[in-house]
């Protein structure tokens, strides 16, 4: 269903000014969608051993997430444009790195015992992000 999206302002408002508030709704979206995907997946992936993490949003030109040993995570705010099993694939991803922080058959194993379809969204997220 479509929803009427109401961006407070005047009606002198700048480009710049109206860009930036809807820049800022977008960011508060993702901290939300992020926020309940990555609870999710923790919970789910909580048998595997992995340690307590917490998720930080920006705008990044290379990748779509990232990890720390420390256990911060942080996702690509452009996800937001994908459908939500390739930001799924993208959480389970970062995650599988507190239990291996490299891209080994290990890790692989990691992504497949936790989410058996990361595959298709992975490929998913590489074709619709050549489009847009």
């Amino acid at each position: 269903a479509d929803h009427d999206i109401l961006i407070p302002g005047n009606p002198g408002d700048s480009a710049e000014r109206i860009s930036s508030r809807i820049q800022g709704w977008i960011r508060a979206e993702a901290h939300q969608v992020f926020e309940e995907r990555h609870a999710f997946w923790s919970e789910q992936m909580a048998p595997m051993g992995i340690s307590a993490s917490w998720v930080e949003v920006r705008a990044m030109k290379r990748r779509w997430g990232s990890c720390r040993r420390n256990g911060k995570i942080t996702l690509n705010l452009a996800l937001m444009k994908y459908p939500l099993e390739c930001i799924d694939a993208v959480i389970v991803h970062e995650l599988c790195h507190l239990l291996e922080f490299n891209h080994s058959p290990r890790f692989y194993a990691h992504m497949t015992r936790a989410m058996p379809t990361w595959k298709q969204w992975d490929r998913m997220l590489s074709r619709l992000a050549q489009l847009y």
